[in-house]
């Protein structure tokens, strides 16, 4: 019997950071979630603010 592979959720703040600068981390599966925010003209098209 195989088992699915474990996935992690993270929230990681950003709020601090131009998007263009995180698309330039070294993390294929970041820079997957950054493209998929970006809208066609480069413009976040979701995100959210949140207090802990």
């Amino acid at each position: 019997m195989s088992e699915e592979p474990t996935r992690t959720t993270a929230l990681i703040d950003v709020s601090d950071l131009p998007l263009e600068d995180l698309r330039n981390l070294d993390s294929a599966p970041l820079r997957r979630v950054l493209e998929c925010l970006l809208g066609g003209n480069g413009e976040p098209v979701a995100g959210f603010n949140s207090a802990a």
